[in-house]
């Protein structure tokens, strides 16, 4: 692995709101539609949803390295937060090579 030359810092806030907003109007329109089960189920979900969404989205890191570009996702906690529902680290090293398009904003 190369020397990390880069750190990026990503716009958590604007991730979260949009994330949450996405995934809230799934449930909400079919919330109406489904069965009581159903209703009980989505409602064990929304109450844990915001937890969820922030646990996935701190748990990005972006940075430049000698050998490309690495995204990151750390271990980090899902569904209720119980330890046997964590996620594992995952990370992905995209070769400078392989890059044919970037437009940096």
């Amino acid at each position: 692995l190369g020397l990390v030359t880069l750190t990026f810092s990503l716009l958590y806030c604007e991730i979260l709101i949009l994330v949450e907003e996405l995934i809230l109007s799934f449930p909400l329109r079919t919330f109406m539609v489904c069965a009581f089960i159903t209703a009980v189920a989505h409602s064990a979900q929304l109450c844990f949803l915001r937890r969820n969404v922030r646990w996935e989205v701190y748990s990005q890191h972006l940075c430049v390295t000698r050998d490309g570009i690495r995204f990151v996702k750390d271990k980090r906690k899902s569904g209720v937060g119980w330890a046997c529902t964590d996620k594992g680290k995952t990370s992905k090293t995209v070769p400078f090579d392989q890059i044919t398009d970037c437009d940096i904003q």
